[in-house]
C-alpha cells in the first residue's frame, strides 16, 4: 500500500475530512520521514476524538459499575447523607467510581496525585444566593505528571458525556478544571463559580461568596450517617484498652445495614494475632494500643487501624474514608487517640509501618 492510499485509509477512518482522496502528498521523501508521518498521523487519530455527520463523539465515554457512580450521587443529593463530594477515575478506558467523603472540598482536593486522572463532583454553598445556595461542580483533575497520551487526550472528549451522566442525579452549575496545583484552592473555585470580578475580590475567605465546606458543619448535617450499635457498649471496650486490658479493639461494618458499625472483638496480642480477624468482605477497623520507646521514656499511642477488604461492594468501599473519620470522632470522645493508619492488604499490618505512620504523624 503506497503512502497516499495509507494516508487516505486512515482518514476515511476518522472521519476527519470529507474528501481525503484530494490530499496531495509529496512525490520524493526518504522512507524514514515517510515511517514517522504515519506514526504521527495514527498518534493523532487516537488523540482527536472523530465526529459523525451529526457532530456526535464517535468514541463515547464509557462507564464500569455505573449504578454504583449514581447510587453515590444520590448519596451526596441526600442532605442527611454527610456526603458532599464523590470521585471518579479511569479504570482502562471506563470511569468508574474511586471513593466519596464529607471533608468537602479540601479533603477532595487533597487527594488528587500529580500523576492522575480524576473527576470530581463536589457540593459547595454560595453565601448570599438565598434562592439556591447549594450548587454541584465538576471538578476535573489532570496532574502535571500525567504523561501524553490517550488517557490525557481523552478527557476533554468524555467530559461533555460525564456531564449529562452526572445529572441523572445532580444538577451541575459549573465545571473547574485547574491547569495546575496553585490553582486548586477554594479562592479560583469561588471566583469560577460565581463570576465575581477580580476588583470585587481581595479575598474569597473574608468576603466568605463561597463556602467550600471544609467541613460539615454542626446542625447542617451529620458527617456521614454513620451509626454505631451499641454506642456505650463499644465505649466501654474502647477504655479497655487504654487501661491495657485489652492490645485492641476491632470494629466492623454491619452486613445488610447500611452506614452501621459494631463492635466485633478484643484481643491482648500482637499484630500477627490481630490480622485474622481482617475478613475480606468486611470494613474493618481496630483501636490498636502501639508501644513506642523513645530516648527517655516508652509511651503508648492509640492508633485507629482501618482495612476495606477486597471483597466488600464498591459504594460501601467509598464511604469508608468517611465512616472512618466520624468513627475517629466517636472514638476521640471516649479515649484519646493518635494517628490514623490505613493498610491495603493484611500483610501491610505490622509494628514497622505502623511506628513509621505515628513517627510521621508527630513530625
Amino acid at each position: 500500500m503506497s503512502l497516499k492510499e495509507h494516508w487516505i485509509k486512515l482518514l476515511r477512518r476518522s472521519q476527519c475530512v470529507d474528501h481525503p482522496q484530494l490530499i496531495v502528498l509529496p512525490t520524493r521523501i526518504s522512507s524514514s520521514v515517510l515511517d514517522l508521518m504515519l506514526l504521527l498521523l495514527e498518534y493523532a487519530l487516537l488523540t482527536v476524538q472523530p465526529r459523525s455527520r451529526s457532530g456526535s463523539s464517535k468514541r463515547q465515554a464509557s462507564f464500569k459499575d455505573p449504578q454504583d457512580i449514581l447510587d453515590a450521587l444520590g448519596e451526596l443529593r441526600n442532605h442527611s447523607s454527610g456526603i458532599n463530594w464523590v470521585m471518579m477515575e479511569y479504570e482502562g478506558s471506563k470511569i468508574k467510581l474511586s471513593g466519596t467523603g464529607s471533608g468537602g472540598f479540601e479533603e477532595a482536593s487533597s487527594l488528587l496525585q500529580d500523576d492522575a486522572i480524576r473527576f470530581v463532583v463536589v457540593e459547595v454553598t454560595v453565601s448570599g444566593d438565598e434562592y439556591n445556595p447549594v450548587k454541584y461542580v465538576l471538578l476535573t483533575w489532570v496532574g502535571q505528571q500525567v504523561p501524553p497520551g490517550i488517557n490525557k487526550a481523552r478527557v476533554g472528549g468524555h467530559r461533555p458525556e460525564l456531564v449529562k451522566f452526572i445529572q441523572q442525579k445532580v444538577a451541575i452549575s459549573t465545571e473547574f478544571q485547574p491547569s495546575m496545583r496553585s490553582d486548586l484552592n477554594s479562592k479560583s473555585l469561588a471566583d469560577k463559580l460565581t463570576r465575581i470580578a477580580k476588583q470585587n475580590t481581595e479575598s474569597a475567605e473574608e468576603k466568605k461568596h463561597i463556602n467550600a465546606r471544609p467541613e460539615v458543619n454542626k446542625g447542617d448535617r451529620s458527617k456521614s450517617g454513620l451509626k454505631v450499635a451499641d454506642p456505650e457498649g463499644l465505649k466501654s471496650e474502647l477504655k479497655k484498652v487504654h487501661t491495657h486490658e485489652y492490645k485492641w479493639v476491632t470494629i466492623a461494618t454491619v452486613p445488610g445495614q447500611k452506614d452501621e458499625v459494631a463492635y466485633v472483638s478484643h484481643g491482648k496480642g500482637d499484630y500477627e494475632e490481630l490480622k485474622s480477624h481482617f475478613p475480606t468482605d468486611k470494613v474493618v477497623y481496630a483501636l490498636y494500643s502501639q508501644k513506642v520507646v523513645e530516648t527517655t521514656n516508652t509511651t503508648f499511642k492509640h492508633v485507629l487501624i482501618s482495612m476495606v477488604g477486597s471483597d466488600t461492594g464498591p459504594l460501601v468501599k467509598a464511604r469508608s474514608s468517611a465512616h472512618r473519620s466520624e468513627l475517629g470522632d466517636f472514638i476521640q470522645s471516649a479515649i484519646p487517640f493518635h494517628s490514623h493508619y490505613q493498610a491495603l492488604t493484611v500483610d501491610e499490618l505490622s509494628e514497622k509501618d505502623v511506628l513509621a505512620k505515628l513517627l510521621q504523624t508527630r513530625v
